[in-house]
């Protein structure tokens, strides 16, 4: 198996047109006549691999192969046992997905991974187990070697990729034992692909220690103990606060991006000393370390849908998209002293504590059509972008609105819905 640039990929779900490159490289395999699909050209890359082995892999349609989608996990087992020529027994569990019962049944994978697709470092655990292969773990464990950045010695993956990506002669008289002398050295320096990265320390070793590491490029954040390195340009939770990760792997000190300031220690800070106290008290009296990150995001959503309602403030024109920071810093820190506000104050309430717990949040204005008028009013509310790009709203207001009217949250409340499925009718500016 083979990487992208000194990255492996692991958790990238395997192709179909990999798979197919996989089984005829190790099964071997014969075109049949007059292969043809639409979207794998007779001069395109994996042409060969995909017609030697087409005869065992399940396909959904006749003219096409789908290269780039994920492979079902069935459809591989189903490919593996064919070219193989191994025979399913009577009697096996999953009537639905017999090729992954006897799969499971053959210990070549993991009893817990029942995913519908297999990824990448998946894909080497399976093919090892099917062979019968494992790698020279006493070699790897007196050298440790990094073949690619994303698959270290903590990765549960590691030993099977090694053996799988490691020119080596099989000797297996004694065990697998490898007659590789020196594996090829990376050069020291930060990698970056896709939103990620990892920093390679001049004595050939990941840094993989968590947390804030110094790098001669700058500041970069350790996520676990892998040395993913987050490189997306998006703000990140961290056990002493947020932070911004640049696409250069660094995290932004003592500056501001997209309406978010950062300190000279690189946290996020509101900009505003007395703001930044109130919502340091509301997480000290509504979250707890053991929460997650969206459990965290709900506790103090219900924290601000409990303020009283008052509606002191004036609607704003048609020309205001979003809350600027002066808006919103102005809303909250009324609400934050009073406890009282009206949709507007509710939002930009949410909307600080939303950014502090990591969250890409909007302050949104617009109107609003719910049952406590027969037609929409000029209303607030909260959307956040999740890192997968889904956009949810939030409002807190209406949630208030349903308490004091009676109308329950748990079928009309407005937590992590979206436009589509609210029961109000939004209508941003």
């Amino acid at each position: 198996m083979h990487g992208f640039d000194s990255f492996f990929r692991p958790e990238r779900p395997l192709t179909r047109a990999e798979a197919a490159i996989l089984v005829y490289r190790l099964f071997g395999g014969e075109a049949e006549a007059d292969v043809f699909f639409y979207d794998v050209p007779e001069d395109g890359a994996a042409y060969l691999e995909i017609a030697g082995v087409i005869s065992f892999f399940p396909t959904p349609d006749a003219d096409y192969f789908f290269p780039d989608e994920p492979i079902l996990r069935e459809d591989l087992f189903a490919a593996i046992c064919g070219a193989a020529g191994l025979a399913l027994p009577d009697g096996l569990l999953y009537e639905d997905a017999p090729y992954t019962a006897y799969a499971l049944q053959n210990g070549w994978y993991y009893a817990d991974e029942r995913s519908e697709h297999v990824t990448r470092g998946e894909a080497a655990h399976i093919f090892n187990r099917v062979l019968g292969r494992s790698a020279d773990r006493t070699l790897l464990l007196r050298q440790t070697p990094v073949f690619f950045v994303d698959v270290s010695p903590a990765c549960p993956y590691y030993a099977d990729v090694m053996e799988a990506a490691v020119s080596h002669e099989y000797l297996a008289a004694r065990g697998e034992e490898w007659n590789v002398a020196e594996f090829p050295s990376l050069e020291s320096g930060l990698y970056r692909q896709s939103g990620i990265a990892y920093y390679l320390q001049p004595n050939g070793t990941l840094l993989t220690t968590p947390g804030l590491n110094e790098i001669p490029s700058g500041t970069v954040y350790i996520a676990d103990e892998s040395g993913l390195i987050y490189a997306d340009n998006r703000t990140h939770l961290t056990p002493d606060g947020v932070i911004f990760c640049r696409r250069s792997g660094t995290i932004l000190k003592g500056g501001s991006y997209n309406g978010y300031t950062f300190d000279e220690n690189g946290f996020y800070t509101s900009g505003d000393e007395d703001l930044d106290v109130y919502v340091q008290a509301i997480y000290d009296e509504c979250t707890t370390d053991g929460m997650t990150q969206l459990e965290k995001l709900r506790a103090c959503y219900d924290y601000v849908r409990g303020f009283s309602y008052l509606g002191r403030n004036r609607p704003l024109d048609d020309s205001v998209k979003t809350l600027s920071y002066e808006l919103a810093k102005g809303y909250a820190l009324k609400i934050f002293q009073t406890g009282k506000g009206d949709c507007y104050n509710f939002t930009a309430a949410f909307l600080f504590l939303a950014r502090g717990l990591g969250y890409n949040a909007e302050g949104i204005v617009g109107y609003c059509g719910y049952m406590w008028s027969r037609g929409a009013i000029a209303h607030g509310w909260v959307t956040i972008t999740m890192d997968d790009g889904s956009v949810y709203l939030f409002d807190p207001q209406i949630e208030n609105y349903n308490i004091r009217a009676g109308v329950s949250n748990e079928y009309y409340g407005a937590f992590m819905t979206t436009y589509e499925t609210s029961y109000a009718n939004y209508y941003p500016n």
